[in-house]
């Protein structure tokens, strides 16, 4: 207790962060009863509300943020991106309740970032492939435009049938910002007039080659998004569908060979009786 009348200025300085057992004084100037023991209290670190040792971060880009419990957690750039960016209009920090886990930041969205959104806790960006063709071999019939009878607004389609399975294909390189690993798609279509049964499945799978790769390689396993139509030329949104594994092991740049396919002999999640008209799809790829 050598220390006991010396200045805080004359204490030695801990060169380490404190354990959460350790003390700490704290003048209590609520305490107006002048008891002989003076209003000088103590508390523990553990008392706090930051942790006493933050997490050890790993990549030169990761960051270290309270998670308003009392604990540190890791979050790489892109993910901060995603909590600080627009998510909906109104006031400059707005919470979010789904899996997306993100605020809006309404200085930054009004500077113009680019939008990021979280699946699985990783942050992903998205592009679109519109450009399909028929593959050479069961291909969906070639390219085709669709005239609105009203506003005539045109758009390309491919046209695969409701009996058999066929397929198209895209070649679109992975951008400079992808990290690796899964991607999800979400597909976007119409169909012509039936009169009952409006079930769709849609399916891609993908293989990619860096630099001297072989291009006969085989394709990842086909992942399927379920729809369902109703109107003869409205346009249809299919849900995102699950992780889709791109065939050898793509890394930014590779280029990507990308197979549609339409999931004809699903008799219970494709029942369209016509033919459904692909307009493009979406893709989401991780880029923390």
């Amino acid at each position: 207790m050598a220390d006991e009348k010396k200045k805080v200025s004359g204490l030695t300085e801990l060169e380490e962060a404190p354990a959460v057992d350790d003390w700490l004084p704290v003048v209590d100037i609520s305490d107006t009863t002048q008891a002989p023991s003076g209003s000088t209290k103590k508390m523990t670190v553990a008392r706090l509300a930051i942790p006493a040792t933050p997490p050890t971060t790993t990549a030169a880009n990761d960051m270290q943020v309270g998670n308003g419990s009392g604990a540190w957690i890791k979050k790489t750039l892109a993910e901060m991106l995603v909590i600080l960016l627009n998510k909906a209009a109104g006031s400059d920090l707005i919470a979010g309740t789904d899996d997306a886990k993100w605020a809006t930041a309404k200085a930054l969205k009004d500077g113009g970032f680019i939008k990021t959104t979280l699946i699985g806790a990783v942050a992903h960006k998205q592009f679109w492939i519109g450009n399909a063709k028929p593959t050479l071999t069961a291909g969906c019939a070639a390219s085709a435009q669709i005239e609105m009878g009203t506003n005539k607004n045109v758009y390309d389609y491919l046209a695969f049938d409701a009996s058999t399975i066929e397929y198209a294909y895209a070649n679109v390189a992975m951008p400079q910002d992808y990290t690796g690993g899964t991607v999800y798609a979400q597909f976007y279509w119409l169909h012509p007039a039936t009169t009952t049964n409006f079930k769709v499945s849609w399916g891609l799978q993908a293989v990619s080659f860096s630099n001297d790769d072989t291009l006969d390689a085989a394709q990842g396993t086909a992942i399927y998004s379920n729809d369902e139509g109703g109107t003869t030329s409205d346009l249809y949104i299919s849900p995102q569908t699950t992780a889709i594994t791109i065939a050898g092991t793509p890394v930014a740049g590779d280029y990507v060979n990308w197979r549609i396919s339409r999931k004809a002999d699903d008799g219970t999640n494709d029942t369209l009786a016509v033919d459904a008209y692909l307009l493009g799809y979406l893709v989401w790829y991780p880029v923390a």
